[in-house]
């Protein structure tokens, strides 16, 4: 009967998945996390309201407001997780005739800008 030598006979079952787990997640994350991030960074335009928000917060933990922080951080997640919502206040990338705010121009209007 042939018994395996490598090093993966000194595992336990348990302790070989969990080994595959991490590693697969670590390595997952790392290939996931990099393009999220970049959207992130491209994608955003004019970020002064949000960074206004983030200051917002910041002054309400200051000064002991927890009820205005708590609103303020509830208010600052649901603009992160919808990015319609981020792209509405930030603004679009996209310039020039696909600019979203050219879509209701008259078309003299958009004559000129042409």
């Amino acid at each position: 009967m042939l018994v395996s030598s490598s090093f993966l006979a000194s595992y336990s079952l348990t302790g070989f998945y969990v080994t595959v787990v991490v590693v697969l997640g670590m390595n997952i994350r790392s290939i996931i996390i990099w393009p999220t991030y970049k959207g992130w960074v491209y994608e955003a335009v004019e970020t002064d309201a949000v960074l206004r928000l983030v200051d917002y917060i910041n002054l309400r933990r200051y000064e002991g407001d927890l009820v205005g922080e708590e609103e303020g951080y509830r208010l600052l997640r649901e603009i992160l997780h919808s990015v319609e919502f981020f792209k509405s206040i930030c603004g679009s990338c996209l310039r020039g005739t696909l600019d979203p705010n050219q879509d209701f121009l008259s078309r003299e209007d958009q004559m000129k800008i042409d």
